[in-house]
C-alpha cells in the first residue's frame, strides 16, 4: 500500500464510523408516548357502597373506554391504563354485552340496577364525569337517589 493511501483509509474509517453514529443516534426518538393514567375509586347510592354493577369510562372525544365491576365494598378497578382527557361515567349491570345469548334466557338475566336512575345507566344522558389525569387516579362518584 501506498504511503498516501495507508493515511486515506484511517480517514475514511474514522468518518464513516461518525456518519454510523450519528445516524444511530438519531433513530431512537420515534413517536412520542401519549400520558396515560390507571383509575380506580368508589361509588356510593345514598351514601352506602354500590355492591353491584359496571363502571363504564368513556372518553368524550370517543378515542377509548373501558369498564370495572363494583366490588362487594363498591370499589372498583379499570384494568390497564387509559389516555389522559375527560371521560363520561355511567353504570350497567354487570356483564351485559360480555357473551352472545345463550340456550337458557335465565342464565342471561342480568342483575338489574334497579334503584339507580336510568339517567346514570345511559352513556348519553348521565351527567357524571373524570378527569383522568398522567398517573394514578382516584375517583368517587355518589350516585343521588
Amino acid at each position: 500500500m501506498a504511503p498516501a493511501q495507508s493515511r486515506l483509509f484511517p480517514r475514511l474509517y474514522s468518518c464513516a464510523l461518525i456518519w454510523l453514529l450519528a445516524t444511530l443516534a438519531g433513530c431512537g426518538g420515534g413517536t412520542p408516548k401519549t400520558p396515560t393514567g390507571t383509575a380506580t375509586g368508589k361509588v356510593t347510592f345514598k351514601q352506602a357502597p354500590l355492591t353491584s354493577g359496571r363502571v363504564n369510562f368513556v372518553a368524550t372525544n370517543g378515542s377509548a373506554s373501558a369498564f370495572g365491576d363494583l366490588g362487594s365494598d363498591g370499589t372498583f378497578k379499570i384494568p390497564g391504563e387509559l389516555p389522559v382527557g375527560e371521560y363520561s361515567i355511567h353504570l350497567t349491570p354487570v356483564g351485559l354485552g360480555d357473551a352472545p345469548p345463550s340456550e337458557n334466557p335465565a342464565q342471561d338475566k342480568q342483575t338489574p340496577l334497579d334503584n339507580i336512575s336510568k339517567k346514570y345507566q345511559d352513556p348519553v344522558t348521565t351527567d357524571l364525569k373524570a378527569t383522568v389525569k398522567d398517573g394514578k387516579n382516584d375517583f368517587t362518584f355518589d350516585i343521588p337517589s
